[in-house]
Parts: structure tokens; C-alpha cells; sequence
């Protein structure tokens, strides 16, 4: 499986609840030359809680989230 490919599934699987937070962060492909897997990786490690103090709003977050999924639909290919 390649890097790209394994990326998105980790993705997915933290997504839907088959592994946690810390699983995806130990499995995640360490390849900081491909940008899209560094953004997938970016924005999931720094995704703030959502209405809170220092989180974002929901209009933000639902940016965000559109965004992950284009990139694991992008890593997949």
C-alpha cells in the first residue's frame, strides 16, 4: 500500500471510530514531501474542538471537514 493510499485509509478509519486519535498519529506515513498528505496530516493533528472558547465555529469546521474529505478522495487515486 502506498504512503498516499495509506494515509486516506487512516483517515477514514479515524473518521468513522476504528482507531483512535493516537493510532493514526503513529501509523501515519512520515513523508513531508508530499503536500497533500502533509495537509491531510496538518489539518487533522491542529482540528480544534468546534463552539468553544479557543475552538472553531461550525461554518469553519465545516470548511475543514470538506477539505479532509477532498484530500483522502484526492489520496486514494
Amino acid at each position: 500500500m502506498t504512503d498516499r493510499k495509506l494515509a486516506s485509509k487512516l483517515a477514514e478509519d479515524l473518521y468513522s471510530g476504528k482507531i483512535n486519535f493516537k493510532k493514526f498519529m503513529m501509523a501515519f506515513p512520515d513523508n513531508d514531501k508530499d503536500n497533500e498528505l502533509f495537509e491531510l496530516y496538518d489539518l487533522i493533528e491542529h482540528e480544534p474542538p468546534v463552539n468553544t472558547l479557543f475552538g472553531e465555529n461550525k461554518s469553519n469546521h465545516n470548511s475543514r471537514m470538506i477539505r479532509i474529505k477532498e484530500l483522502i478522495e484526492e489520496l486514494k487515486k
